[in-house]
């Protein structure tokens, strides 16, 4: 799911991960305005981010909780997935080396 998510966001066409929230993150995140999803989308240069596949597991039922570890430079984090909330970054002396995410199942359809 995560890792279908994160490559949709990278396509050049398409709702690029859209569909793939549900209506209450959309709203939680962009007040349901998939316009600036996709314009969060437009300042991330997708050539050159590549993620190793999601390890991650379902935590009390509730929620989702996992690990994308990045294959590319740490500079090419798409900063929206931190400042949005929707990632937490794995660092070291400040560098990313991937991502943490919990977020709800429902927040995925």
């Amino acid at each position: 799911m995560v890792d279908s998510w994160l490559a949709a966001m990278a396509e050049p066409d398409g709702d690029r991960g859209w569909s793939w929230l549900s209506s209450e993150a959309q709203t939680m995140i962009y007040q349901g305005d998939a316009h600036a999803y996709w314009s969060d989308l437009e300042q991330v240069n997708w050539a050159q981010v590549a993620w190793a596949p999601a390890n991650g597991y379902v935590d009390d039922g509730a929620f989702y909780s996992g690990y994308v570890w990045m294959r590319s430079h740490p500079a090419t984090l798409p900063r929206f997935l931190v400042e949005r909330g929707l990632a937490t970054p794995n660092c070291v002396e400040g560098a990313p080396f991937g991502i943490h995410l919990q977020m709800r199942l429902g927040w995925f359809k």
